[in-house]
């Protein structure tokens, strides 16, 4: 049964990461349709595996620089509202609900995608108590 939900999980997870980033891009760009969003990620990032290693290692290092300069512009932001020199983005505005299109509501929109599937087990989730083996192939 493990090896089933480790096949489900190398099947389920790629799709909802897919459909997160179709679902953030769209709402940045919603001139571009979701499924096409999708498509087109999922053709660069196979690219990018059927190149190679060195690739994928040369775009991740890219990534990580392009993340690095969303903290820098994030910071600098939160500063400013923070100081009194830009007003600040409230989560409650009108713009913040999840039918708008506007960039406050990115962290909205795909939040039940990311917790559709999740493989972590819970506290809470059901947890079988394994029973032990009725004989041993191990020598007495």
């Amino acid at each position: 049964m493990a090896g089933w939900a480790l096949l489900l999980d190398y099947l389920f997870l790629p799709m909802i990461n897919f459909m997160v980033i179709g679902l953030y891009l769209n709402a940045a760009l919603p001139q571009l349709p979701v499924w096409l969003i999708i498509i087109v990620t999922i053709v660069l990032v196979t690219a990018m595996n059927v190149l190679g290693i060195k690739v994928a290692a040369g775009l991740n290092s890219a990534l990580v620089g392009i993340q690095a300069v969303f903290i820098v512009v994030f910071a600098v932001m939160s500063f400013a509202a923070v100081s009194g020199y830009a007003e600040p983005i409230s989560p409650l505005s009108r713009s913040a609900t999840p039918t708008s299109n506007s960039p406050r509501s990115l962290p909205v929109r795909p939040s039940c995608a990311c917790r559709s599937w999740d493989s972590t087990p819970s506290p809470l989730s059901p947890r079988r108590r394994a029973t032990p083996p009725r004989r041993s192939l191990a020598p007495s």
